[in-house]
């Protein structure tokens, strides 16, 4: 649709540019595919990924939200802090951030989008000037003054429930890991802002099992699995690949007899202690220093031993201990005897 509306628009405007950040998968070459076969091919520069957009998109003079089936309402925002004029499609998700701040909506179609650039040529697209921080302080409150009740967070299907509880930056990437030994890694930007008693969006295929594990890249480098035999491992971030959210994942341990289902995923640094439970009352803990980094499709190496009819329950990482100040300790305990 955007590129279809822009080589309509270029026509009557042959010095404007069309810029698009980000995409994976075959979408990014089929985007290229399109964009190769208009008339002002010269004109669209197609960007794969970006780590920080925020100083190409401060050089433009308009952004548009241009999906057809749903969208990031915080991406609006972000390009209204520059100052950016903004206009979008009118889909869920931008839909009511941008009616409740006066934005301008489109029809998710061609002719939609084209005529929100003529709309801009004629000054009816502006910048929205929201006041950011309190829409950020807005957010945060939606969950605060809880009584003992508790506050409700999200809404369940009756075969549901929920598993974790995360603050991100919105802007991070989400790794969900589940009991059949595979992850999925994907862009926060892809899951839209919704009411706090929504159901939310799809973020893994379970494909039979469930999720026993959420980290972000923002935590660590490395991924620590633990099975449920006690067996464990360390890899590296980067060995799993980032896909669309809803995916069934790659595999992040090689699960079998020997080991048993996964149980625990954290994200970590790799200098981290690591404190084991099993469902016996067993507590074991390791310094994560110890453990070599593998790729994500092995075994790993036995963590506890666990006995017949016994499973790992829990997994907690730890700050490191001071083996110094755990050496004086011991030293001045003998002394005082």
């Amino acid at each position: 649709m955007l590129l279809k509306a822009f080589d309509k628009y270029h026509k009557k405007n042959p010095d404007a540019y069309l810029i698009i950040i980000g995409g994976y998968g075959s979408l990014y070459g089929e985007t290229k595919d399109m964009a190769s076969g208009l008339s002002c091919s010269d004109k669209v520069i197609i960007i794969k990924s970006i780590t920080n957009p925020m100083p190409v998109l401060k050089k433009c003079d308009l952004f548009i939200l241009s999906s057809r089936y749903e969208g990031l309402g915080l991406v609006l925002l972000e390009a209204d802090t520059l100052g950016v004029p903004v206009f979008s499609t009118d889909i869920v998700g931008p839909r009511g951030f941008m009616k409740k701040h006066g934005g301008y909506l489109v029809t998710p179609d061609v002719k939609g989008i084209y005529g929100g650039m003529k709309a801009f040529d004629e000054g009816k697209v502006k910048a929205l000037h929201v006041d950011y921080r309190e829409y950020n302080k807005k957010s945060v409150e939606e969950f605060e003054n809880i009584n003992k009740n508790g506050k409700i967070a999200i809404k369940f299907n009756d075969d549901d429930a929920l598993a974790f509880v995360k603050a991100t930056s919105g802007h991070a990437e989400i790794i969900i890991a589940g009991s059949n030994g595979k992850a999925v890694r994907f862009n926060e930007e892809t899951v839209r802002p919704l009411s706090r008693a929504a159901k939310g969006v799809k973020g893994f295929n379970v494909d039979g099992g469930e999720v026993i594990g959420l980290a972000t890249n923002e935590e660590g480098k490395y991924i620590l699995t633990i099975t449920k035999n006690g067996f464990g491992k360390k890899s590296d971030l980067s060995d799993y690949r980032i896909t669309s959210r809803g995916a069934k994942g790659v595999r992040t341990a090689n699960l079998t007899d020997k080991t048993g289902e996964l149980v625990a995923m954290r994200s970590i640094n790799g200098d981290e202690d690591c404190m084991i439970m099993t469902d016996a009352g067993i507590i074991i803990r390791i310094s994560l220093k110890q453990v070599s980094v593998v790729g994500r499709n092995t075994i790993g190496v036995k963590f506890i031993n666990i006995k017949d009819g016994e499973g790992v329950s829990n997994v907690a990482i730890l700050d490191p201990e001071d083996d110094s100040e755990e050496d004086q300790v011991e030293e001045s305990s003998e002394t005082k005897e």
